[in-house]
């Protein structure tokens, strides 16, 4: 009798024990991320802003002989940052294994090309992107200090872009979307993650972030 008391005291304080180690998983958590290689940039087929290869190559509304004397006059130059951004999320409750959340995300291009014999810039334009998406999050894995999941996102994209050469300002939106194929977070308070996925955010992505 008496042991059948004390195991069953036991199996209630390991009970208790986890139920307390449930309920201090934090539910909110906020974030700074960067991606690479997203899939904004070029969104539209017709766009009239080109990139620059390393002879200054302009496009497909260029003839070859064009081209070629653009490239013999003039050196290209561009640079595109990665994606940067900020998220909130927040786990529906203690016992669901998916979150809810907001990101938002920036990123641009630049480019310009310098005459090869002056070296004085002839020609400049930048494209930039700010992206705002709801967010679905769903762990396979949710402890306080350890976390695996999945995530999907959509919203949309803003750009804004000028072409001093055609003389083009110009602003749009449109859909825009990403899918993490994998993710992995560590830390309970202050926690770090590694993505891998497709879309708005890039296709690999590290974030640093906050739980409470």
């Amino acid at each position: 009798m008496s042991t059948r008391i004390i195991i069953l005291a036991v199996a209630a304080a390991f009970s208790m024990q986890a139920g307390a180690q449930k309920e201090e998983i934090p539910s909110w958590e906020i974030s700074l991320g960067v991606g690479v290689m997203t899939n904004n940039i070029d969104w539209e087929e017709d766009d009239d802003i080109y990139s620059l290869g390393p002879a200054g190559y302009l496009g497909s509304d260029y003839t070859p002989l064009e081209n070629y004397r653009l490239s013999s006059t003039y050196e290209g130059k561009e640079t595109h940052t990665a994606t940067f951004s900020l998220s909130a999320y927040r786990d529906i409750s203690d016992d669901a294994n998916f979150a809810l959340g907001l990101v938002g995300a920036w990123e641009s291009r630049e480019g310009s090309l310098k005459s090869r014999m002056t070296r004085r810039e002839a020609y400049k334009y930048y494209e930039r992107y700010l992206t705002l998406m709801p967010s679905l999050r769903i762990y396979y894995i949710r402890h306080e200090g350890f976390r695996m999941y999945s995530g999907a996102s959509g919203g949309v994209a803003f750009r804004w872009e000028k072409d001093d050469m055609n003389g083009l300002e110009d602003s749009g939106a449109k859909f825009a979307w990403h899918l993490t194929g994998f993710g992995i977070s560590v830390g309970k308070k202050a926690c770090f993650a590694t993505e891998v996925g497709y879309g708005a955010l890039g296709i690999f992505r590290a974030s640093v972030g906050y739980r409470f």
